[in-house]
């Protein structure tokens, strides 16, 4: 009898860059959906989809200016590189701190599915940067003196406003906002209100309608405008400037990994998401 030596096949495991292709094209089309919390099994948000895509630019272009990255050069040589590199480019705290959270993510994921070992990313020195932010809030007062402004000449000013008063009223993400329809319309213990499932984290939530919301509300058959965010950011500094919404106000910020304070008027810093707080 002759030995016969079958040479061993070593399969090759997919590597980083192409998985994180694979990864962002499969949320994508729903292929791929969430695999951890409340919302295992269910497909990623078109906001969220949105984030990992302009990750992966970002990642992918961090390696033009670095070197072609692979499961093994995650280490605390890239995590310093990268986020200097990024604070070098004026990248505030907060937005560096959410591209690391994503290689987090990205590590974990490859490390389940068996494609590396390296734990790196698990170590309490590879962090996630956080810093608390100032935001602008707005009084009721200065709700009510939006609400009152007439824009009804203007059909874009009038969506924008009552986009953001929507948000206002009911404290909803502007997801959930745009969802909003008669459906939602429900007498909940003898009260007007909306009760509504949210998106991001599936609570269910009645918000009782206050009177200036139900104006709203009907302007548009019980259902929100349709309206574009970017045209809300811009109109309602505009409104907010028109109705002596401008008290001098100091906010800190931080870009570049420095932190200094800056003086606004207000209407300058309220966007959308202001009408949540």
């Amino acid at each position: 009898y002759r030995t016969v030596i079958i040479p061993e096949v070593i399969e090759k495991k997919e590597g980083m860059n192409d998985y994180i292709e694979t990864f962002v094209t499969g949320i994508e089309t729903g292929e791929i959906t969430i695999d951890s919390g409340r919302n295992y099994g269910k497909k990623y948000s078109a906001s969220t989809v949105k984030t990992w895509k302009e990750w992966r630019t970002q990642f992918f272009s961090f390696q033009t200016q670095y070197r072609q990255l692979d499961w093994n050069d995650i280490d605390m040589i890239f995590y310093n590189n990268f986020i200097e590199h990024y604070f070098e480019l004026d990248y505030k705290v907060n937005t560096v701190g959410k591209l690391i959270k994503n290689v987090k993510a990205i590590m974990r994921r490859g490390y389940d599915d068996d494609l590396h070992d390296n734990a790196i990313y698990m170590k309490r020195k590879f962090r996630t940067l956080q810093e608390e932010v100032d935001n602008v809030t707005l009084t009721m007062d200065e709700v009510q003196r939006i609400f009152d402004f007439d824009v009804s000449s203007n059909d874009r000013l009038q969506k924008s406003k009552d986009a953001f008063l929507i948000g206002c009223y009911t404290a909803l993400r502007v997801s959930d906002i745009k969802r909003l329809n008669q459906t939602h319309i429900k007498d909940v213990k003898g009260v007007d209100c909306i009760a509504i499932n949210t998106l991001k984290t599936s609570h269910k939530v009645a918000i009782p309608i206050n009177t200036n919301l139900r104006t709203i509300l009907e302007r548009y058959d019980n259902q929100a405008p349709h309206f574009t965010e970017q045209y809300v950011r811009a109109d309602i500094k505009d409104i907010c400037k028109e109705v002596g919404i401008d008290d001098m106000i100091e906010l800190k910020s931080s870009k570049g990994g420095t932190e200094k304070y800056e003086n606004w008027k207000k209407y300058e810093k309220v966007s959308i998401h202001t009408a949540r707080r």
